[in-house]
């Protein structure tokens, strides 16, 4: 377990920590971060800053409402978060062609950890369901 507060989420089984959602995002977002072009090494540093935060208030949301809701139900909710309102950042930095890309990137990684791994099932989930339309 990781200091400063940081639960364990208890995903069905496996357990995960919040830090490999974290981690999975973080790992997706410096290694397109690389690639930008579109601002200052300090804008680029912001960016990343302000991602680094968002996942980490999105996941421990998550956490939270794993407690008071259904496993899907949050699990959907943290894709969305993840996606939708923490890629927001993305913007300073990248064309919304690499946003597409990058947020397509972070889905596929997050459907693997969560749904191929059979942690969890999100058919009715409308983010993943735009995602396999497309």
């Amino acid at each position: 377990m990781i200091e400063a507060g940081m639960k364990m989420c208890s995903v069905g089984s496996p357990t995960l920590s919040c830090s490999n959602v974290v981690l999975v995002i973080l790992v997706l977002s410096l290694g397109t971060c690389a690639h930008a072009t579109n601002c200052t090494l300090q804008q680029n540093n912001q960016m990343q800053t302000r991602f680094t935060e968002c996942t980490g208030k999105v996941t421990m949301a998550y956490q939270d409402s794993l407690d008071e809701g259904t496993k899907e139900g949050a699990t959907c909710t943290l894709f969305t978060s993840l996606i939708n309102d923490c890629g927001k950042v993305w913007e300073i930095c990248h064309s919304q062609e690499d946003i597409s890309k990058m947020k397509d990137m972070q889905l596929e990684a997050l459907l693997g950890q969560y749904v191929d791994s059979g942690i969890v099932r999100l058919e009715d989930c409308p983010i993943v369901n735009e995602y396999w339309a497309a």
